[in-house]
């Protein structure tokens, strides 16, 4: 799929203060623009992947938000990076074990709460984009029913797995989906090749490579060349980044760029 091919209408964002914004389905602005996404909502202001983080990444005008979800042992979709709390695996705790243990943190201050996936809808929805990360396998088709009442357009699922992007895409084969890369994807391959057969099997709509491996010899063997970079915080870098989306630099595309300071670089 062409990433400058589908375009749809958020009409207006952030409470209608915003003009409407054409976004396609991975992200980039019409003329090469990439999107700014707010990694882990604000986090340089707010505590990370909290209600609030992502009610001041909309405040602060960023185009999307990228999360991380994972799942308790009752089935409850919960935001939260670390696959443990306080030493405590998150799937083997019920929503209930895991609200009770934020609430009586070590040093007796208690934590913005974590929320669930479906809160986090209910807040964002028809006011700005999100990258939902999917931590483990297991629970793909209770994520893809409670962003249902999202627009397809307005939502992409990325993951490290595999498995997890192939069964993203078998529950619904239009959900727009990309692979997450970091140095450790890297040192694990010999060649792109086995890779490539994968990626391509499995329908993989864009890359999402760590900035600091964008330009390895083996993210260059990869398909689609169409990337969301991670996490972009150095206004050198950002800039670079920002003047190759216009140029189409070595003929792949910068869609997205995720950074802690959406604030920074909107202006750019």
């Amino acid at each position: 799929m062409n990433a400058l091919d589908s375009k749809s209408s958020l009409g207006q964002l952030n409470g209608g203060s915003n003009p409407p914004l054409s976004v396609d389905t991975f992200g980039c602005y019409a003329m090469f623009q990439p999107a700014i996404y707010a990694h882990r909502g604000a986090s340089a202001q707010v505590k990370e992947n909290t209600i609030a983080a992502f009610q001041r990444a909309i405040e602060l005008g960023a185009d999307g938000i990228e999360l991380d979800v994972r799942c308790t042992i009752d089935r409850v979709l919960v935001i939260h990076h670390d696959a443990e709390i306080q030493g405590r695996a998150i799937d083997q705790l019920t929503w209930a074990e895991l609200q009770a243990i934020q609430s009586r943190s070590p040093d007796g201050v208690i934590d913005a709460e974590i929320p669930t996936l479906d809160q986090v809808v209910r807040c964002c929805a028809n006011q700005i984009l999100l990258d939902v990360e999917i931590k483990e396998s297991g629970y793909e088709a209770e994520v893809l029913q409670t962003l249902q009442p999202l627009a397809l357009e307005t939502f992409v699922i990325t993951s490290f797995r595999l498995e997890v992007l192939d069964r993203i895409k078998q529950l619904n084969p239009k959900t727009t989906i990309g692979f997450l890369i970091d140095a450790e994807t890297i040192d694990l391959l010999s060649d792109a090749s086995l890779l490539n057969e994968k990626l391509n099997a499995i329908d993989i709509d864009f890359l999402a490579p760590n900035w600091q491996i964008l330009n390895h010899p083996i993210v260059a063997q990869l398909s689609p060349q169409i990337f969301w970079v991670w996490t972009v915080n150095e206004a050198i870098v950002m800039q670079q980044l920002m003047e190759e989306a216009k140029t189409r630099f070595r003929n792949r595309q910068i869609a997205a760029i995720i950074t802690d300071n959406p604030e920074r670089f909107k202006v750019l």
